[in-house]
């Protein structure tokens, strides 16, 4: 019987990265160890930095680390391949490409956007889970900026800059942050007046930021609100349409951005 083990991460993500190093760590003088990490993408993504890249703060590039660079000279191979099944029988990862064989497996593959069974929020709703999704949702406020630019209209062009950030935790504060800074450039840039814009944050809890101590996330509120930034708390989301949600207490909000 062989003492050579083979372990698989799957999911170049912060904990697939995180416990590539350790294994790292604890392995590199063991010729019997043999430590892959698979993921479909060559880089791994800094997530926490994501509403920045949809704020237009920084570029894609950014938040890309290329898994060459994070693993060069250590004990872990990097292979790029798109996992489809994995054969906990036979310990065998199935990916496009190949075939793959374990001893140990650790699973990395992250997590999915929940809808919370509102109805319309995949359909309607943007996000800044992902890089693609973070990228999508930039390209989407400034087409909103160039088109109330020309529109004469003035309830379309209304809609359109109305920016509506669903959850008030860290990442929906910070994404509100980013559009505080960015659509005064954008106004600049396509000549609009600033005070025609309107950025909101809906909370379904009685406060925004609640892993903070009430004091902190006071603080945080006022600070918004004296920035222009509409704060609703206790204000549960129950519809997302194209053109406008609608909240438990009945309330209709127009937008074209959901967040």
């Amino acid at each position: 019987m062989s003492d050579h083990k083979r372990i698989i991460i799957i999911g170049a993500g912060y904990g697939g990265v995180h416990a590539a190093k350790l294994l790292h760590k604890k392995f590199k003088n063991d010729s019997n160890i043999e430590i892959i990490l698979i993921d479909k993408k060559p880089y791994h993504t800094l997530l926490t930095d994501l509403h920045e890249v949809a704020g237009s703060r920084i570029e894609p590039d950014s938040v890309r680390v290329y898994l060459h660079k994070i693993f060069a000279n250590k004990k872990v191979e990097v292979i790029i391949d798109e996992v489809e099944k994995i054969d906990y029988e036979k310990q065998s990862v199935i990916g496009k490409d190949g075939e793959y064989n374990y001893d140990y497996l650790i699973l990395g593959i992250g997590s999915e956007p929940c809808d919370f069974g509102i109805p319309g929020v995949f359909e309607y709703g943007f996000t800044v889970g992902t890089l693609e999704a973070a990228i999508k949702t930039r390209e989407h406020i400034e087409e909103m900026f160039r088109k109330a630019s020309v529109e004469s209209n003035a309830e379309k062009k209304r809609k359109m800059l109305t920016f509506v950030v669903a959850g008030a935790g860290f990442t929906g504060i910070e994404t509100a942050g980013e559009l505080m800074e960015w659509t005064k450039s954008l106004c600049d840039k396509y000549h609009l007046d600033h005070n025609d814009v309107k950025i909101m944050v809906i909370e379904a809890l009685n406060t925004i930021l609640p892993n903070l101590n009430a004091k902190l996330a006071n603080k945080a509120a006022k600070f918004l609100a004296k920035k222009g930034v509409e704060v609703l708390t206790n204000a549960p989301i129950v519809e997302v349409a194209k053109d406008y949600i609608v909240l438990k207490d009945g309330r209709k909000i127009e937008t074209k951005t959901l967040i």
